[in-house]
């Protein structure tokens, strides 16, 4: 069983949220420093013509969807999904359970 005490311990104490610019730069930088584990998707673009992108990481046996678009209601979750990738590429033992 993995324990996640430390992971949430550790979240940073962010005094903004990203923005989208900022989230999908955050993105672009992780795959560049972890190309072996972190894969960059183009999903199509937005009603405004903006690209989405998603972060592919790793290949295990489970697979999970994590959603953290921000908006109005939900502007944490852009960046708790910044430092959970990063996270788990550099963590292989968290990453491979």
């Amino acid at each position: 069983m993995l324990e996640f005490t430390e992971l949430v311990e550790k979240i940073p104490d962010w005094k903004k949220y990203y923005t989208v610019d900022e989230l999908d730069q955050r993105s672009v930088k992780l795959t560049d420093d972890y190309p072996e584990i972190i894969t960059l998707i183009n999903l199509g673009k937005s009603a405004k013509g903006k690209t989405i992108n998603c972060l592919k990481l790793g290949n295990g046996k489970f697979k999970a969807l994590i959603h953290g678009f921000p908006n109005c209601e939900e502007p944490y979750g852009g960046n708790l999904l910044v430092y959970l990738t990063e996270v788990l590429a550099q963590n292989d033992k968290m990453r491979e359970a």
